[in-house]
């Protein structure tokens, strides 16, 4: 359903570009929401994942602030396939176009770590990821309306499915750990044991038909 969802209704959002790389890449949100432009290396093919977005309360609010992963395992490079690269480049021209049209409207925050970002709001600025979840929700009730039918998910479920496809294609956990920054093979296995068991689940109720009680 992940596909029925990224191909049709999604492909309509403002957030089209970061739900294809955030189901193409395994980031965290945090991680996908604090991509700058000179993170995107198209010599060497890579990503350099070096930091997150986090929301820190404030009086009246949250205030956003860009810090380093909290384990080494998240700073790592993953690669640019090129589905993922054409897409980006697709983004940065649209942005490009978005500035000029905006003038001085365009107003990214000032502070370190914000002025390049990938992914902003129409106005330059961080985006608040309860954003995402309430696009994410009002795409799915859509979709479920027009006769397709998904449970809702959070944006964390762009990191799961990408982790599903890569074990569904015999991708070596160790690869799929160091691509999605877990600090253990556990983790990647807790997961990886999670998709089989689904998988045997969906495979076997291929041959349920054969077996008829009478």
């Amino acid at each position: 359903m992940f596909s029925e969802f990224y191909k049709k209704d999604a492909h309509y959002s403002r957030y089209y570009a970061l739900f294809m790389v955030g189901f193409g890449t395994g980031l965290r949100i945090g991680e996908l929401l604090a991509l700058t432009w000179d993170d995107i290396d198209y010599s060497n093919k890579v990503i350099h994942i070096r930091k997150t977005i986090v929301y820190l309360p404030m009086d009246g609010g949250m205030k956003f602030k860009v810090q380093t992963p909290k384990t080494r395992k998240s700073v790592r490079d993953i690669p640019l396939l090129e589905n993922i690269e054409k897409i980006l480049r697709r983004q940065f021209m649209g942005q490009k176009k978005k500035i000029m049209r905006m003038g001085d409207r365009w107003t990214p925050l000032e502070e370190e770590g914000f002025s390049n970002l990938i992914f902003t709001t129409e106005y330059g600025t961080p985006i608040d990821r309860n954003m995402i979840t309430r696009t994410l929700h009002q795409i799915i009730n859509k979709m479920n309306q027009s006769g397709i039918s998904i449970e809702q998910f959070s944006p964390h479920a762009m990191r799961h499915s990408f982790a599903t496809r890569c074990f569904e294609r015999g991708v070596p956990a160790k690869v799929v750990q160091e691509v999605l920054g877990y600090s253990s093979l556990n983790m990647t296995m807790d997961l990886y044991t999670h998709v089989i068991n689904d998988t045997k689940q969906n495979e076997m109720e291929k041959i349920n038909c054969i077996f008829k009680a009478e």
